[in-house]
């Protein structure tokens, strides 16, 4: 028997299935004519070429809360209410996890902001300061970044230099090819684009004895949350 969702819930729109691939039990890639592609599944109805799918949602760049096959049935479905409270509940999850890791790593953090150069040290204290659940949520993060700029500057400060300078070394460096740099000095590997690009900002501030900036240049992760989210905004009138 065929079950549809509720009349009511009008936010969809329709697509044609052009290709489907099987990617593991009960569970199918499909392009649309669209030109995108979702996962659907787990579920045993198997859409095929030709289907005509209603996709439940607001649309492009949002998560698609349900899945019919016209003439088939139901793949999935959640109303927007069920999605929102199931956002809610998984975030109060992940925020459980996050605060059980820094009570219990609460000392070890404390020494890690401790060791760093001062300006590094003042620039954590400040993100601190401004947002009640930013050592939960931001913290790791944010001192990986400090304890990775430290690294740099500390080894481009003791590099002979030349003509051109530290920062100039830094920069050079900073063009090579992954192999080429961790030659020279060894990063972690756990390095993202964004962390990446963080560190040799804040280590070529360092370099150039800006403290200020370095205190207050905006969080490493305010380019992915915002700097409302992660508390740079905040932190900026402190």
């Amino acid at each position: 028997m065929n079950i549809y969702p509720p009349d009511s819930d009008r936010e969809f729109q329709r697509v044609l299935v052009e290709a489907v691939t099987v990617e593991g039990a009960d569970r199918y890639s499909v392009l649309t004519n669209e030109g995108y592609s979702l996962l659907v599944g787990p579920s045993p109805l198997v859409p095929v070429v030709g289907d005509r799918l209603r996709l439940y949602g607001r649309g492009f760049g949002y998560e698609v809360r349900g899945v019919v096959i016209e003439g088939v049935g139901t793949v999935r479905y959640e109303s927007e209410a069920e999605l929102r409270d199931r956002y809610l509940r998984e975030r109060a999850e992940r925020d459980a996890v996050k605060q059980r890791a820094l009570d219990e790593q609460r000392a070890e953090r404390d020494l890690r902001v401790r060791e760093l150069p001062p300006p590094l040290r003042a620039r954590v204290e400040r993100f601190q300061r401004a947002r009640p659940t930013w050592r939960r949520d931001f913290e790791p993060y944010e001192l990986f970044v400090c304890e990775e700029a430290a690294k740099l500057a500390e080894h481009f400060a003791d590099v002979d230099v030349g003509d051109g300078g530290a920062v100039y070394r830094l920069n050079e460096w900073a063009q090579l090819g992954y192999a080429e740099q961790q030659q020279e000095v060894t990063l972690s590997d756990g390095h993202s684009g964004n962390t990446f690009d963080h560190t040799v900002v804040l280590a070529r501030l360092l370099l150039l004895e800006d403290d200020e900036l370095v205190i207050k240049m905006h969080g490493a992760l305010c380019p992915l949350v915002g700097c409302e989210e992660y508390g740079c905004a905040a932190a900026a009138s402190s």
